[in-house]
């Protein structure tokens, strides 16, 4: 397997989701043999610290705005499809590097790659905060999902490069339960805020809050991050990153922008599909003589991986959705205020801690039926209509 698979995170859902079951414990063997020549070194602890810490507020930005979304669109007179934006853009940012910055972390060294994004990630979310129109604000937010992405991207390999064999288990576990963690305590990071400083201001603190740790996290990576050597081979693929940017956007950003007009957005969705089918040709045929594709189609060989990436993508799709959906609605149809719509979602974390805390046992005893204990209690768990 070539090095770009190894450096490309594998998708990791919540731990102790039933989608964690399925993409978590594989993801070592995911490695290539370049990454699997792991590095020991007494910082690597620290490392992990360091690069979880701008996950942290990375993986908090995406769900902490949800909260803030009704004094946003108060304080700067946004439409809705504005403010659709405003979480579309960022997701879309974070998606589009991750495969990319995979890649490019080969070729540069993942460790400059992580110190890049959470500089990108301190300052954007900084211009978030002072934005003074929503155009700006929609613009920044981009950015700072490309920052968001290019600083998580590098956190897979670097365990992989920094810990050998079975010592991986660990460490992956603490990244899955950052991720869950982060993204069911972003609600109540928001609400918290907006409630303790107040909606003019609260908002504002919401989305700038990571850029002061995110900078620290930047200066401390340049002297403290350890450095294994690069594993670059093949080139890097521009045309791929083309295509799958223009693939993914013109499936996500008309159905933001455009919801009402079904024609464009389907026919803007059928040029996406056409574009990410051209994206695999082309990995293809990059494969076939001998160099690095952006998105090796010998990765879907796998039935485990397969099923792995379905699960992590409707686990991901289900939860983060529910989130902007419950949030809204407590807010606006309970009038709610957005710390109480934050502690509504604190259960869920709990529950993430737990899952993960005994993820590695069950798995251990039952395999991949872990999976179908977690899909049951999702099934068990989910709201029902009276």
């Amino acid at each position: 397997m070539n090095s770009s698979t190894a450096s490309a995170p594998p998708i990791t859902a919540p731990a102790g989701s039933p989608a964690a079951a399925l993409s978590t414990p594989p993801a070592a063997p995911l490695a290539s043999a370049a990454a699997a020549k792991a590095h020991p070194t007494p910082r690597r602890w620290l490392g992990l610290s360091i690069v979880l810490t701008a996950a942290f507020l990375a993986m908090v930005s995406i769900t902490s705005a949800n909260v803030a979304l009704p004094t946003i669109q108060h304080a700067l007179g946004a439409s809705g499809s504005s403010l659709s934006l405003v979480l579309t853009v960022y997701a879309l940012g974070f998606g589009l590097v991750l495969v990319p910055a995979g890649r490019l972390g080969d070729v540069v060294g993942h460790h400059w790659v992580f110190i890049s994004g959470a500089l990108i990630f301190a300052a954007t979310s900084l211009w978030c905060g002072l934005a003074t129109d929503i155009t700006q604000l929609i613009v920044a937010r981009a950015v700072a999902g490309v920052g968001a992405g290019l600083a998580i991207t590098p956190i897979t390999a670097l365990i992989q490069l920094w810990f050998a064999g079975p010592e991986r288990a660990k460490p992956f576990a603490v990244m899955g339960t950052v991720f869950a963690v982060s993204v069911a305590l972003g609600p109540l990071v928001g609400g918290s805020l907006i409630a303790a400083a107040g909606e003019d201001i609260g908002w504002r603190l919401t989305l700038a809050a990571g850029a002061p740790i995110g900078l620290l996290a930047a200066i401390l990576a340049v002297f403290l991050l350890p450095r294994p050597g690069n594993s670059a081979h093949g080139g890097f693929d521009g045309l791929g990153v083309v295509l799958l940017i223009a693939g993914l956007g013109l499936i996500m950003v008309p159905l933001s922008i455009a919801r009402d007009a079904i024609g464009l957005v389907i026919a803007c969705a059928a040029a996406g599909i056409v574009f990410i089918g051209l994206l695999l040709w082309w990995s293809a045929s990059r494969e076939a003589r001998g160099r690095s594709g952006l998105v090796p189609p010998s990765l879907f060989r796998s039935a485990s991986f397969d099923t792995g990436l379905l699960a992590s993508f409707f686990g991901f799709a289900s939860f983060t959705g529910a989130f902007l959906v419950l949030s809204l609605v407590w807010m606006r149809g309970q009038g709610a205020s957005p710390l109480e719509a934050g502690l509504m979602l604190l259960p869920y974390s709990l529950g993430s801690v737990l899952g993960a805390l005994g993820n590695g046992r069950l798995w251990a005893k039952l395999g991949r039926h872990t999976a179908t204990l977690g899909l049951s209690l999702l099934v068990v768990g989910s709201p029902r209509s009276r």
